[in-house]
């Protein structure tokens, strides 16, 4: 494999690589359940990524993450807004009655 067809190929697949785990993530994410996956990296670059546990070749390290972390625990409230601006004057209400007594 000559260093030109290696750095094209490495433009094409990467990110495919990283589409497909952007795709496995959002598909682990909508699930109660956390998937690991699992690749092999080298020079900064993934390869073999899948969700089932392999072995990478000489030179290679063994990387592995969770789709889906631990919930975290919840914030603390905000400080209360500033009021709003007053609002525009609302149309003119229908006239009332004269306030004669009736009979």
């Amino acid at each position: 494999m000559t260093g030109k067809f290696a750095s094209r190929l490495a433009l094409v697949a990467l990110p495919a690589i990283a589409a497909a785990t952007a795709a496995l993530a959002v598909s682990a994410a909508a699930r109660t359940t956390s998937t690991t996956f699992y690749a092999c990296l080298h020079k900064g670059a993934l390869s073999k990524v899948s969700t089932v546990p392999h072995s990478c070749l000489a030179g290679y390290t063994p990387v592995s993450w969770n789709a889906v972390g631990p919930q975290g625990a919840s914030g603390t409230p905000g400080a209360p807004g500033a009021p709003g601006a007053p609002g525009a004057p609302g149309p003119q209400g229908v006239a009332g009655r004269d306030g004669s007594p009736s009979i």
